[in-house]
């Protein structure tokens, strides 16, 4: 397997020659930015479930990074918190927070990266079709560990009506300014790459 991220995904697109020291910096910004995108929170009434960015920015660094450095960028970012940096939603940190009531949305942010990174990684990926595939299904697979966690607590009835119900909606939204995200960024590397071209 290549160590760098494979050519169909956008941030080749901008750095075709991926260095160690490159894909080091790379990792750290996506790790701020999953940090600061953590910070947007809503809190949602009568659920321990807030509406954050973080599954806004895990699947964009997903599409933009691809699937193993996507992957490793979450697993950075959730090991730092883990180890005490205050980079979750709303400030919070360290294992309290990833085996609490939500802490299967953290399952669901490995797994979602992974899924809509395989997806950027084949050619055509950042097509209307192909992005609106990818961002739902990352953004089931993020709600779906979370509510999997909340089942395995509370039992399955409570799940649904506290952890998929309410952030639902917000999920929709999240999705649409995703691939209109996604589709902006990609129209904007499409003129960069044919550049690279000439």
């Amino acid at each position: 397997m290549s160590s760098s991220p494979s050519e169909f995904t956008l941030v080749r697109v901008w750095l075709p020659q991926l260095r160690e020291k490159e894909i080091f910096f790379t990792i750290l910004f996506a790790n701020v930015f999953l940090a600061v995108s953590a910070q947007i929170s809503i809190t949602l009434p009568y659920t321990p479930v807030d509406l954050t960015g973080q599954s806004f920015a895990v699947i964009l660094v997903g599409m933009i990074l691809g699937a193993r450095w996507g992957v490793i960028s979450v697993l950075c970012y959730i090991l730092l918190g883990a180890m005490g940096l205050p980079i979750f939603s709303q400030g919070a940190f360290g294992w309290g927070a990833l085996t609490g009531d939500t802490g299967g949305y953290f399952g669901g942010f490995v797994l979602g990266v992974f899924f809509v990174g395989i997806l950027a990684e084949r050619k055509g990926s950042y097509h209307w079709g192909q992005c609106l595939v990818s961002v739902l299904g990352g953004t089931t697979l993020i709600l779906g560990g979370g509510v999997f966690r909340l089942a395995h607590l509370y039992g399955w009835n409570s799940a649904l009506e506290y952890g998929l119900y309410p952030p639902l909606p917000g999920a929709c939204v999240k999705a649409i300014l995703l691939v209109l995200t996604v589709r902006g960024l990609w129209k904007v590397s499409k003129r960069k790459l044919l550049e690279n071209k000439e």
